[in-house]
């Protein structure tokens, strides 16, 4: 019992690791890309409203 318990803690904290760094990689992306193009950021905004 104590083995099962152990294996399933060791999976769900294997999973949180995962999922810790692919979020950490999607939110570097995120400002990634806006630091990227935060030069037409003003542009895109204007077209957003003036349509």
């Amino acid at each position: 019992m104590k083995q099962a318990n152990y294996n399933t803690i060791r999976e769900w904290v294997f999973t949180l690791l995962v999922a810790s760094v692919i979020a950490v990689l999607m939110v570097g992306a995120f400002f990634g890309a806006a630091i990227q193009h935060q030069d037409r950021i003003n542009a895109i905004a204007i077209m957003e409203v003036s349509e």
